[in-house]
């Protein structure tokens, strides 16, 4: 009797030494592995989804074939959950203390995962494709009136007919052929930017989901390029008018691989003076018009539509004062706009009436002798 007692309080110790082990070494490394669980735990809910949904018919056989060797983690998934932070949550975290059982679930899983990594990869791609087909599908079917399907022909022209902008509640449709390079000019907020990336938008929809914003979209297959929404960049040191050429550059060097391609740029290289920005601008959008490309500028400027009037088909967005109150009819209009309005904005937003007096005469001065005078 004796010496059961003490064959059981020896084994007793060795249990409690073992537990004891276990839970500090679960305190030890539990914020690591946590991070491991996160992470694990997206591709167990991948493996989740993927059985549930071999009840489709036509992906039936491709999720089956991927999940058959990965389906075994799902006996672990328990450790993969959320945590909710209920009662319950205590009891299970310290039965995970005494007997490790995150860990040894994450060994099992990551194991899996390792010697099936090119089906795990595979599904998960699969999975994609599924879920942007589901996306495209979706925006058809509640936006039925407002796409086409394009139409390509070998003529480096695009002809659109009432092309829209996404995401926006109540578009207004533009319709308009462009044949050569085209320069869109008018006031500020009038439509030239948003015009601008809706034709960019829908170049890549026709040649990716095989879809375009408007009635009907014809176009020749290309690259699509752009210079728009440039910033500076503090990590990489560079100022807003070296990150705007260094756009330009990369749009160059890809123009003369010979291959067809649509640029866009939204005011460009306007971040440097006034006479640099025009002779670089011109002579920029020169270079590119005798390129295999096709070439859709935006710009506040005045000048460039007289200097490039040879090489360019013009564009152009206005709007009407009424009430001290600018409307915008964001309509496309053939031919260069005459219109502007930036003072005209100071005073809606009530800058002092003394600053907008003194610009107007002092641009009317300007345009009749061609040089600005010192202001006293």
């Amino acid at each position: 009797m004796y010496s059961n007692d003490i064959f059981t309080s020896y084994w007793d110790r060795i249990i409690y030494c073992f537990h004891f082990f276990n839970v500090v070494f679960y305190l030890i490394y539990k914020a690591k592995l946590e991070i491991e669980l996160s992470m694990l735990s997206y591709f167990v809910q991948t493996v989740s989804v993927s059985s549930k949904l071999t009840t489709i018919s036509f992906m039936e056989k491709e999720l089956k074939r991927l999940t058959k060797h990965l389906k075994p983690v799902l006996r672990y998934g328990f450790f993969f959950r959320i945590k909710s932070g209920s009662d319950v949550e205590v009891l299970v975290e310290s039965l995970s203390a005494m007997f490790l059982l995150p860990f040894l679930s994450f060994q099992m899983v990551d194991k899996t995962f390792r010697q099936y990594q090119k089906d795990l990869i595979e599904l998960c791609l699969l999975l994609g494709k599924l879920d942007a087909n589901c996306g495209v599908l979706n925006f058809r079917q509640m936006n039925e009136s407002l796409w086409c399907f394009p139409e390509f022909h070998e003529e480096p022209t695009v002809e659109v007919e009432h092309l829209i902008p996404p995401l926006i509640d109540y578009p207004i449709a533009n319709s308009f052929e462009c044949y050569k390079t085209v320069l869109i000019t008018g006031s500020n907020a009038s439509g030239k930017s948003t015009f601008i990336k809706s034709l960019a938008i829908s170049c890549v929809l026709s040649q990716t989901l095989n879809m375009a914003l408007a009635t009907s979209f014809k176009l020749r297959r290309g690259l699509v390029m752009s210079s728009m929404g440039i910033s500076d960049s503090i990590s990489q040191g560079d100022s807003y008018f070296m990150s705007e050429i260094k756009s330009l550059k990369e749009m160059i060097q890809q123009v003369e691989t010979g291959i067809f391609s649509y640029c866009f740029i939204d005011e460009i290289l306007r971040g440097t003076n006034t006479i640099e920005r025009i002779g670089a601008s011109a002579n920029t959008i020169k270079w590119l018009s005798q390129r295999n490309c096709l070439l859709f500028v935006a710009t506040h400027g005045i000048e460039l539509p007289h200097i490039l009037s040879n090489y360019c088909q013009m564009i152009y967005f206005s709007e009407n004062i009424k009430d001290d109150s600018f409307e915008f009819d964001y309509k496309l209009k053939y031919g260069i706009n005459t219109k502007r309005n930036a003072i005209k904005l100071l005073e809606l937003v009530d800058f002092p009436k003394e600053i907008t007096d003194e610009a107007i005469e002092d641009i009317a001065q300007f345009e009749e002798t061609h040089h600005w005078d010192n202001i006293e």
